[in-house]
């Protein structure tokens, strides 16, 4: 744990001692190492965990965070492209930092997507939903359908495909996620009315599916687990 490494290096590393009031986290595993990426104040970090001794955990910084988001903005690691996805934040954004160019440190810069560059059949309804309060985002990325999948609350789901090579930050197609069966839709968003959703959304790749917690507590009898099944699901039994 973070406090365990601390006790064996009292002299705190300059701004690594941001990560004890760290925000939010993100693991994965990198050529076979586990990885930990996270936000604070001031930085994105990457810890890379040893697997048997917690002192020779290694620290380093992805970039600047630009200013940050909410306490609960989401990130996630696009190992395809190589890069880690900051959720909507400051008025409707999306944007990311190159890991390739993550040895620069502090000054590896923050790469915005603008509005303009969201485009597609749902991009329009997608910028409408986006929320300045991004933990009523939640953020994935879905390795069979190669895009990302966005959650805003009061509004459904979203895949986003990115470009397949740089520059990245240009036509991030949007389209509404529908589920299996659905006419036209599945009605989902009262599930989580008056909960966050940053940290309680996740994917199955076995199930091929999106899971998420509501934890309501204004309408508990909704249900607290929600299983999601995209319109193009694939049966794990075959």
């Amino acid at each position: 744990s973070l406090s365990n490494w601390y006790k064996d290096h009292p002299q705190k590393i300059t701004d690594i001692d941001i990560l004890d009031n760290s925000r939010s986290s993100y693991a994965v595993v990198e050529n076979g190492e586990d990885v930990i990426y996270c936000t604070s104040g001031n930085y994105l970090v990457r810890r890379v965990i040893h697997p048997t001794d917690y002192k020779q955990d290694q620290f380093s910084w992805v970039g600047d965070w630009n200013g940050g988001g909410s306490t609960d903005t989401p990130i996630v690691v696009d190992q395809t492209r190589n890069l880690l996805i900051v959720s909507p934040i400051h008025g409707h954004k999306f944007g990311y930092y190159n890991l390739a160019t993550a040895n620069l440190g502090k000054s590896n810069p923050y790469v915005d997507v603008p509005n303009s560059s969201i485009v597609g059949p749902g991009a329009a309804e997608f910028l409408a939903a986006c929320s300045v309060d991004s933990t009523t985002v939640g953020l994935l990325y879905d390795a069979r359908r190669q895009c990302l999948v966005a959650y805003l609350r009061d509004s459904g789901l979203y895949e986003i495909h990115m470009p397949k090579a740089a520059p990245f930050n240009v036509n991030w197609v949007v389209k509404k996620v529908y589920s299996v069966g659905s006419q036209p839709e599945f009605n989902m968003t009262q599930s989580v009315t008056g909960a966050v959703v940053c940290g309680r959304f996740k994917r199955s790749e076995k199930l091929d599916a999106y899971i998420f917690l509501s934890d309501n507590e204004v309408e508990p009898s909704i249900g607290d687990v929600w299983f999601f099944k995209p319109r193009d699901w694939r049966n794990p039994l075959g």
